[in-house]
């Protein structure tokens, strides 16, 4: 995609050291700006459309020779975007003058599918033409002052219209039908080429393109590159999700500083070692197993090795450049050969099976840390990373986090399914604002009480209580709050987090949420599947509870066994009328507040 700025090829995340840098490949800007317009199919043989003959140059702009002739434009939508941008009232025409005026045009996200009519626009350098349904790229054939071309998101198959645009240096084609780009061997001038997601197979015709520096190929169908290997200028280059398993013809793209490779078929990388430049590379999603040549590639600040077959990392200890690295999803068992990478703010380790960290404890730089999914017991190499704001540990064996008492600047930490018992550490953690910790054994949370600035807490699957819950009540920040699955039967503690907008309660033991009925801004409530067992009762001896929404209303009951009961909604009361185990469920009107009751009752005797 070419943006305004010349589309220039950057690095999303490369250097922000923010959590999960997901560098999706979006890594580089993607094509011709976002706001070009849409175009669609046009009349296929039209004599008007390269005849500029007519045209006399004046100064810098062509001038045509019947400038008060009225312009036939098919496509309604065309001709309201053209009226509005040329500020033609209603009753005027367009005429070839107005249209030749323009040097610049964004079309974008108009509906249009006949461009007939822009021919006259003969003095365009910028056009876009982005999110419309364009086919036919015939009538700007003649429009020989083109420098930038944004056409992604139509329908564009045919490139044969562009091959006389001499002076084109950014073309972007982004999602189209394109299968055929042999036309584009004659645009010698091209210095940026967007071409995802069409259905490419072979990119031969590129051969020529000598003066690329930047050009995305991805998600198309390209097996070979070779056509790529005299390509030299090349500084970024997008290959990913295609085909591609010999990256050989890179060798010698010596000036390249971006790389995005991800989701090919690359085992071996010793090719890249002359690319000495390179400041971004990305092989995700590949079958490496070894790191032949990349520890060469001392200019790396950021390094993305993602969903390979990676067992060690000792090959990276050259690297200290990095700023960015990404391991997830690999076989490490350690983290070995990364204490010398002082300079990283990211590192993702996620989804391994690393069980010592004691080589982190050097990377003093980092802001963000991804060690969830491994075999971790104890993480007291974390203790000195006081410059962390995020933290995710999930899924491993950690049974204590004093390690994390001194880390202050911690801002987000997911510690969830792990065995902790106390988060008494994180009391002075006063800068989180999102903190997760499901599925572990907690029953006191007191620690939490003076964390004023969290946003957004996660306790689903412990052991809280009614009486637990109290730590949160001075935690008027708080929007969103999960204590699914736990033994919480009185949600009043909750009354006052005047802020909550979703609270997901489910699976408790809660009968009565009327006490949060003055949370306004309350909009996603879950409260289904709630269980409640009652202490055994007397038999036509009345049992206080009460069953009641958000909103105060009464909820419907129904029995679910073959006890009768009788039901007091002012009172407030339950009784039995008979021995038994006494069943009964409740829904509210919604549906998003269910459960079951229980009780034994027996006669007194």
């Amino acid at each position: 995609m070419i943006s305004k700025k010349m589309g220039l090829f950057m690095l999303s995340g490369v250097l922000a050291g923010a959590m999960a840098v997901s560098f999706s490949g979006d890594v580089v800007a993607n094509s011709v700006s976002d706001a070009f317009a849409k175009e669609e199919p046009m009349l296929s043989k039209l004599s008007e459309l390269t005849n500029l003959n007519q045209a006399t140059l004046h100064g810098s702009l062509l001038v045509p020779e019947n400038p008060k002739k009225v312009v036939d434009i098919f496509d309604p939508q065309l001709r309201k975007a053209l009226m509005k941008i040329l500020n033609v009232q209603n009753g005027l025409e367009i005429t070839v003058e107005r249209l030749a005026s323009l040097t610049e045009l964004d079309l974008s996200g108009n509906q249009i599918e006949n461009l007939y009519g822009l021919q006259h626009a003969i003095n365009l350098v910028d056009l876009r033409i982005n999110d419309n349904q364009i086919s036919d790229l015939s009538p700007i054939a003649g429009l020989t002052k083109l420098e930038i071309l944004g056409a992604d998101y139509n329908q564009i198959t045919d490139l044969t219209p562009l091959t006389g645009l001499s002076n084109l240096s950014q073309l972007s084609l982004v999602y189209n039908g394109i299968t055929d780009i042999s036309p584009l061997t004659e645009i010698t001038t091209l210095t940026g080429l967007w071409l995802n997601a069409n259905h490419i197979t072979s990119i031969t015709s590129l051969a020529n393109l000598t003066n690329l520096n930047i050009m995305q190929l991805k998600l198309n169908e390209i097996k070979d590159i070779s056509p790529l290997a005299n390509l030299k200028n090349l500084t970024q280059l997008s290959l990913e999700s295609n085909q591609v398993s010999d990256i050989s013809p890179l060798h010698n793209l010596t000036d390249l500083r971006v790389l995005m490779l991800r989701d090919n078929k690359i085992s071996d990388t010793s090719k890249l070692s002359q690319l000495s430049k390179i400041t971004a590379l990305d092989l995700r999603d590949n079958t490496l197993s070894q790191l032949q040549a990349v520890q060469s590639l001392t200019s790396l600040q950021a390094l993305y090795l993602t969903g390979n077959q990676l067992s060690d990392t000792n090959e990276l200890t050259s690297l200290t450049n990095l700023q960015v690295l990404h391991l997830n999803d690999n076989y490490l068992q350690s983290v070995e050969g990364l204490a010398t990478l002082t300079k990283l703010t990211s590192l993702q380790l996620e989804r391994n099976q690393i069980d010592d960290i004691s080589d982190l404890s050097s990377l003093t730089n980092l802001s963000s840390l991804g060690l969830s999914y491994n075999n971790l017991k104890t993480i007291d190499a974390l203790s000195p990373l006081t410059n962390l704001r995020t933290l995710t540990l999930k899924q491993n064996q950690i049974e204590d986090l004093t390690a994390l008492s001194q880390l202050i600047e911690l801002e987000y930490l997911s510690s969830g399914d792990n065995n902790l018992k106390d988060v008494t550490p994180l009391k002075n953690l006063t800068k989180l604002k999102s903190l997760f910790l499901p599925h572990n054994q907690l029953s006191n949370i007191d620690g939490l009480k003076n964390l004023s600035q969290l946003i957004e807490v996660n306790f689903y699957g412990n052991q809280l209580t009614s009486e637990s819950i109290k730590a949160l009540s001075a935690l008027t920040h708080l929007e969103a709050l999960g204590l699914s699955g736990n033994q919480i039967s009185d949600v009043t503690p909750l009354k006052d987090l005047i802020n909550l907008k979703t609270l997901v309660v489910s699976f408790n033991q809660i009968t009565d949420l009327s006490p949060l009925k003055h949370l306004t801004k309350l909009t996603d409530l879950r409260a289904d599947n709630q269980l409640v067992k009652l202490p055994n009762a007397a038999v036509f001896s009345p049992v206080k509870i009460a069953f009641k929404d958000l909103d105060g209303s009464e909820l419907k009951i129904q029995g679910a066994g073959e006890i009768p009961y009788y039901y007091d909604s002012e009172r407030a009361e339950l009784t039995w009328l008979a021995e038994g185990e006494g069943k009964l469920s409740f829904i509210s009107q919604d549906g998003k507040f269910s459960g079951k009751v229980f009780q034994d009752a027996h006669y007194v005797k």
